[in-house]
């Protein structure tokens, strides 16, 4: 079947978006043929994943012309299915565009998508606002005859290496994600966090691999802390993923990679619903959430977040836990 798949954009929504797709090549056969409209900040993440036998870009930048070009496409070509997996109106009109045999949106589509869909995913049981995001996604499935279920880990075989030191690497590092896209979802506690387990665990590298410029922390003593900051774009991303011991991040994109890479991850919350966007606890990994008092993220201390990785640390070293 030849499949087109909307998913344009945020990090976190396309990380569940392939989770989802992943599930529906592993349990059909023969494999469909994807093609994922995504945009362009994003595409190197859908192209690592080889889920997807072709990216169709969309930039916020392209202008009309792009817009135009990008229409065009959509009409050209007769897909045996649209799914599109965001739910706006500028996706769900781009699903109208298309002359495809069948189209599914979502049940919850927001700015008015839902009069673009023949058909729609039902929500599950807990509906819109107790259901995590996954779970909303999974519901394609059925549609397709497919199990609503996740196959397991998701895996980048076209990831790159990540342009760091191999022996860096081989000591298996703390990766300490301190921004997120929004800045409210950011913890001001990761400078201070980060200085503490650089300088109490010598032998673990400490990385910080984000996108924002952050001054580093200061008062290392050991040399282990590698600032990687904008230096790690998303092609190369899940390979440094998948050699860590342990991934500390604000509700963000890298987390929920981590998490549907199975590498063990904390994930630090404050204004948004753990409920639907905690870290997916996929079997076989370690996905921990820690919401912050009130939902305000200056309310959360060191302490609790120390200690829920001083206990992930443990489990590791006795062998209760299994790193990738």
């Amino acid at each position: 079947m030849d499949i087109l798949v909307i998913k344009a954009s945020s990090f976190g929504d396309i990380v569940h978006g392939l989770q989802v797709m992943a599930s529906l090549q592993t349990q059909s056969q023969p494999r469909h043929s994807i093609t994922w409209l995504v945009q362009d900040r994003f595409a190197g993440l859908v192209e690592a994943s080889g889920i997807a036998k072709e990216e169709w870009i969309f930039s916020r930048r392209g202008g009309w012309m792009g817009g135009a070009k990008l229409w065009s496409r959509l009409r050209s070509r007769r897909f045996d299915l649209v799914l599109d997996l965001q739910g706006r109106f500028r996706t769900g009109f781009w699903t109208w565009l298309t002359r495809a045999d069948r189209k599914i949106g979502r049940a919850d589509a927001r700015q008015l998508a839902g009069m673009f869909y023949p058909e729609t995913a039902p929500l599950p049981p807990g509906g819109r606002y107790r259901s995590h995001a996954i779970e909303i996604l999974l519901e394609y499935l059925p549609r397709l005859g497919i199990e609503p279920q996740l196959a397991g880990p998701l895996e980048f075989p076209r990831s790159l290496s990540p342009e760091v030191d191999a022996t860096v690497l081989a000591r298996r590092p703390i990766l300490i994600f301190p921004d997120s896209a929004q800045a409210a979802k950011e913890w001001p506690g990761h400078r201070e966090l980060t200085r503490q387990l650089a300088n109490e665990y010598p032998e673990i590298p400490v990385i910080w691999p984000g996108w924002s410029d952050m001054e580093p922390p200061s008062g290392l003593r050991h040399g282990n802390f590698h600032n990687l900051m904008k230096r790690v774009p998303l092609n190369r991303l899940p390979s440094l993923l998948k050699s860590a011991r342990l991934v500390v991040a604000n509700d963000s994109g890298p987390m929920h990679l981590a998490a549907a890479m199975r590498v063990p991850v904390i994930g630090i919350f404050g204004p948004s619903s753990t409920k639907r966007y905690r870290p997916w606890p996929v079997a076989g990994g370690e996905a921990r959430a820690i919401e912050a008092p009130g939902g305000r993220l200056t309310n959360l201390k060191i302490e609790p977040v120390r200690a829920e990785i001083t206990a992930c640390l443990g489990r590791i070293e006795k062998g209760k836990l299994q790193i990738p």
